[in-house]
């Protein structure tokens, strides 16, 4: 998984077994590198690039630039992906339906 800043001045990058990198790309510095362990299924650089969201097996978490978590989102369980609205400050999710839904 990938994704780059609006300025496209940074990169995240996400594994599928676990490891999340975020770097300046013009310089090709490394801001932060992680390894959670866990399947990662969708990265997202949210406002400006101190702050990511990390879709792993189960939950979502938000970490800061460093790659230190700040926040579990519990509720949103085996996200398949996900978009940041930036004008709106909304993280939006999909969800993969295990039943089918019926009315």
């Amino acid at each position: 998984m990938i994704d780059y800043t609006r300025n496209g001045r940074y990169l995240l990058l996400g594994g599928r077994k676990g490891h999340i990198a975020g770097m300046e790309w013009g310089e090709g510095r490394l801001q932060c590198e992680i390894q959670v362990k866990e399947t990662v299924r969708s990265v997202r650089w949210l406002q400006n690039e101190s702050m990511f969201a990390v879709a792993q097996k189960k939950y979502v978490y938000i970490y800061d630039r460093t790659g230190t978590e700040v926040h579990c989102l519990r509720k949103h369980i085996e996200v398949t992906a996900m978009e940041y609205l930036p004008y709106h400050f909304l993280l939006t999710t999909v969800v993969r339906l295990l039943k089918p839904f019926l009315l």
